[in-house]
Protein backbone atom coordinates (compact mmCIF):
# COMPACT_ATOMS: atom_id res chain seq x y z
CA UNK A 1 0.00 0.00 0.00
CA UNK A 2 1.26 3.14 -0.67
CA UNK A 3 1.90 5.98 1.74
CA UNK A 4 -1.10 8.47 0.64
CA UNK A 5 -3.42 5.58 0.60
CA UNK A 6 -2.60 4.63 3.82
CA UNK A 7 -3.09 8.02 4.97
CA UNK A 8 -6.82 8.41 3.29
CA UNK A 9 -6.96 4.81 4.29
CA UNK A 10 -6.76 6.14 8.20
CA UNK A 11 -8.73 9.12 7.90
CA UNK A 12 -12.10 6.82 6.85
CA UNK A 13 -11.13 5.10 10.21
CA UNK A 14 -13.58 5.47 13.39
CA UNK A 15 -11.67 7.68 16.62
CA UNK A 16 -11.99 4.05 18.45
CA UNK A 17 -10.27 2.10 15.35
CA UNK A 18 -7.47 4.62 15.17
CA UNK A 19 -6.66 4.26 18.94
CA UNK A 20 -6.91 0.48 19.10
CA UNK A 21 -4.83 0.20 15.44
CA UNK A 22 -2.02 2.25 17.44
CA UNK A 23 -2.40 0.57 20.39
CA UNK A 24 -1.58 -2.96 18.60
CA UNK A 25 2.02 -1.36 17.32
CA UNK A 26 2.38 -0.03 21.24
CA UNK A 27 2.18 -4.00 22.01
CA UNK A 28 4.17 -5.17 19.03
CA UNK A 29 6.90 -2.74 19.71
CA UNK A 30 6.69 -3.88 23.44
CA UNK A 31 6.72 -7.33 22.41
CA UNK A 32 9.78 -7.10 19.87
CA UNK A 33 11.72 -4.96 22.75
CA UNK A 34 11.35 -7.96 24.93
CA UNK A 35 12.38 -10.88 22.44
CA UNK A 36 16.17 -11.52 23.53
CA UNK A 37 18.19 -10.06 20.94
CA UNK A 38 19.44 -13.99 19.90
CA UNK A 39 15.99 -14.55 18.84
CA UNK A 40 13.92 -13.27 15.92
CA UNK A 41 11.48 -10.52 16.90
CA UNK A 42 7.96 -11.99 16.35
CA UNK A 43 6.90 -8.36 14.52
CA UNK A 44 9.93 -7.14 13.07
CA UNK A 45 8.58 -4.20 14.04
CA UNK A 46 12.36 -2.48 13.54
CA UNK A 47 13.20 -4.53 10.72
CA UNK A 48 10.35 -3.30 8.58
CA UNK A 49 10.00 0.40 7.70
CA UNK A 50 5.96 0.32 6.88
CA UNK A 51 6.00 -0.16 11.01
CA UNK A 52 6.68 2.77 11.60
CA UNK A 53 5.10 4.72 8.98
CA UNK A 54 1.96 3.13 9.91
CA UNK A 55 2.90 4.09 13.33
CA UNK A 56 3.08 7.93 12.21
CA UNK A 57 0.21 7.97 9.93
CA UNK A 58 -1.86 6.77 12.64
CA UNK A 59 -0.33 9.38 15.37
CA UNK A 60 -0.69 12.15 12.54
CA UNK A 61 -4.55 10.97 12.60
CA UNK A 62 -4.55 11.19 16.28
CA UNK A 63 -3.36 14.79 16.17
CA UNK A 64 -5.67 16.02 13.78
CA UNK A 65 -8.80 14.68 15.71
CA UNK A 66 -7.21 16.01 18.87
CA UNK A 67 -7.22 12.45 20.28
CA UNK A 68 -4.43 12.23 22.98
CA UNK A 69 -1.62 9.20 22.38
CA UNK A 70 1.48 7.98 24.12
CA UNK A 71 3.84 8.12 20.70
CA UNK A 72 5.51 5.35 19.97
CA UNK A 73 9.20 5.55 21.10
CA UNK A 74 10.68 4.71 18.02
CA UNK A 75 14.83 5.88 18.20
CA UNK A 76 15.69 8.71 16.37
CA UNK A 77 18.49 9.13 13.67
CA UNK A 78 21.85 9.08 16.34
CA UNK A 79 20.39 7.40 19.26
CA UNK A 80 21.50 4.05 20.19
Amino acid sequence: MKLVEAKELASNFTNETIQQLHEGVHKAFAVDAQTPPTSAAPYGIHSYADWQQWSDILEEELSKRAIPFTPVPWLKSGEA
